[in-house]
């Protein structure tokens, strides 16, 4: 409870000592071990320092769930390598064999899965977005998670929006990216989600570029030190490099901007 809260709150150091004092303990049973596994591998995903690392505590996560048909951990632990897999460009991962997985999991199982399915869905969307280039699939997708969603009153429907917005942004089609982006970032805001909330200003940001909006260069690099400042305070490397690579494109006059991709995590 105590690492889950360090967690929340954004403190992913402390939370990975706290895990690392537990996995240590010799009576742990191996249920409570891939809960450990699982939580080590995504706070180091959230913080970003070290991606191969955080893959190999979702490896040994998958492996241990595997080994007792623990099916919540086998979602999650395979939700998480495929977020791994897109935020890496690692094309090599089999992405239809693990969807595969994941829909067999879902047909055999009843509602309780019902939330990662909408998951499911969302990565399955990213994918049809990036690999296949095929906007309708990837809208379908995301609608068909986003009514998951709404329907159990999840906040997740703003994790779908964002991306709603990456999908019209990647086509080109900034307004409509505009619209998703500024619906999490209000959310984001009220709520003290700064994961969410930079993330979805760096879209806006790149929507309004490419929109060519009246927008000056400097009030921009002022916006992105600023998220790249609080996010480093926040552990929140992966959005740190964003904020960088943002910057380093728009100062070197990039004009594919628009081929960033960016993941929540």
């Amino acid at each position: 409870m105590w690492a889950d809260t360090k967690h929340l709150l954004n403190q992913y150091s402390e939370a990975i000592n706290i895990i690392d004092d537990l996995i240590a303990c010799e009576n742990l049973n191996e249920q409570h071990l891939c809960k450990l596994y699982w939580m080590r591998a995504h706070c180091l995903r959230h913080q970003w320092k070290k991606p191969s690392e955080s893959l190999s505590f979702y490896e040994k996560c998958n492996d241990l769930s595997r080994k007792n048909d623990d099916k919540e951990y086998i979602i999650r632990s395979i939700h998480g390598m495929i977020c791994i897999a897109f935020i890496t460009n690692n094309f090599e991962f089999d992405f239809n064999r693990n969807f595969s997985k994941l829909e067999h999991i879902y047909s055999e199982t009843d509602e309780k899965w019902n939330i990662y399915m909408y998951n499911t869905l969302k990565y399955k969307a990213i994918y049809e977005r990036i690999i296949n280039r095929n906007k309708n699939n990837a809208k379908k997708f995301l609608q068909d998670a986003l009514d998951g969603y709404i329907h159990i009153k999840r906040r997740n429907i703003y994790d779908v929006y964002f991306e709603f917005g990456e999908l019209y942004r990647f086509f080109r089609e900034n307004e409509m990216a505009l619209f998703y982006y500024n619906k999490c970032y209000g959310f984001a805001r009220n709520n003290q989600d700064y994961n969410l909330e930079s993330l979805a200003q760096m879209g806006i940001i790149l929507s309004r570029i490419a929109s060519a909006q009246k927008v000056t260069k400097s009030s921009i690099l002022e916006e992105l030190q600023t998220i790249s400042f609080t996010a480093e305070k926040k552990e929140l490397f992966l959005n740190k490099y964003y904020s960088k690579l943002l910057i380093e494109n728009i100062n070197n006059k990039n004009e594919q901007l628009s081929n960033i991709l960016l993941f929540n995590p």
